[in-house]
């Protein structure tokens, strides 16, 4: 690939993940203050929410820590870009270096190091330092088209499951309780719907409702379903590139890794109530076709898209695409 692509390619990224993002005014704002030494106002912003009493207020506090975790994610883009021969790592200095502050400041790496573990950023500040790289950089036309088709999956992710009408299934997940008109909601309403036919086909027939847990939650529960299996897909078809292929699993390892046990038993239990799942009699039916034979075929088209499902969880929450970033990243840290 040319360098005029590659430096096209960078300026397209960065554009896309920083400067049209909170990504820009995070990095603004954190290095504001750690240049003033605001150890307790920075310690505060980003600690571990899940820790009881330490829950998130919405305004500029949910803000900055939404912008910080976009930071992360562009640099993990940027780190699958590497990794892929698709960028040329050459930044503009006085960004760099504002970014270095950032990325090696304490606080900020204990918020994405020990309390919210995301190996890409890891491996890309090695990068920014200079470190001698661990980081393996493919530059063929194969990784340049599996990188193409992860911009395509993560343009899906955010547009679907992040920032759209049906984020609330990733809150929902991430075990916030929504409040909407009046009453709060969790997980587990998803769960419940998923167990109802009637009341499922009827949400997920309507238009989504960003505002309500349970339309939002459970058109992002199939939205997610769909996501799993063609990222399932695209690190299959990676396996020639083990240390690209473990780098797009880690950009979503939140989902896959930190949350494995806990995302693994809600989403397998409210997938594995399609296996009881008989549809009604009143089914369009084909020419020739008898309401026996339609429902029977509906019935087996449910079960192979639960096992299908269920084998993409399975694999997608085991340690099969984890370890070559994470042993990039012991080997690029330097010894204790």
């Amino acid at each position: 690939m040319s360098i005029d692509i590659k430096q096209a390619t960078l300026e397209s990224l960065l554009a896309t993940y920083f400067f049209r993002t909170s990504a820009e005014s995070a990095v603004r704002k954190l290095h504001e203050l750690i240049a003033s030494n605001q150890r307790f106002t920075l310690d505060r912003l980003l600690r571990d929410h899940r820790l009881r009493g330490n829950g998130v207020m919405e305004g500029p506090e949910s803000e900055g820590r939404a912008g910080t975790d976009r930071l992360l994610k562009c640099c993990s883009v940027l780190e699958i870009a590497s990794q892929a021969g698709a960028i040329l790592s050459q930044y503009e200095q006085e960004w760099r270096l504002q970014l270095l502050t950032v990325l090696t400041d304490s606080s900020v790496r204990r918020y994405y190091e020990d309390f919210y573990p995301e190996v890409n950023p890891q491996l890309f500040l090695l990068r920014l330092l200079g470190v001698n790289s661990p980081t393996i950089a493919y530059d063929d036309a194969s990784s340049w088209a599996l990188f193409n088709r992860f911009l395509e999956l993560d343009s899906r992710f955010v547009a679907d499951l992040e920032e759209g009408p049906r984020s609330l299934f990733l809150q929902l997940l991430d075990d916030w309780s929504i409040l909407y008109r009046g009453e709060g909601y969790r997980f587990d309403v998803i769960e419940e719907t998923v167990a109802n036919p009637e009341k499922f086909m009827d949400i997920i027939t309507s238009p989504v409702v960003p505002d309500d847990p349970r339309s939002s939650g459970l058109h992002g529960f199939v939205a997610f379903l769909a996501f799993s299996i063609d990222l399932q897909s695209l690190l299959l078809d990676a396996a020639a590139y083990p240390l690209l292929q473990s780098c797009i699993w880690h950009h979503y390892g939140y989902w896959f890794d930190n949350l494995s046990d806990e995302l693994g038993d809600k989403v397998s239990l409210a997938v594995s109530h399609f296996l009881a799942w008989h549809p009604p009699d009143n089914l369009i039916l084909e020419a020739g076709e008898t309401s026996t034979d339609a429902q029977q075929k509906a019935i087996t088209q449910i079960h192979d898209f639960v096992a299908r499902t269920q084998r993409v969880l399975l694999q997608l929450f085991s340690s099969d695409f984890r370890q070559p970033a994470l042993n990039a990243l012991i080997a690029g840290k330097p010894a204790s």
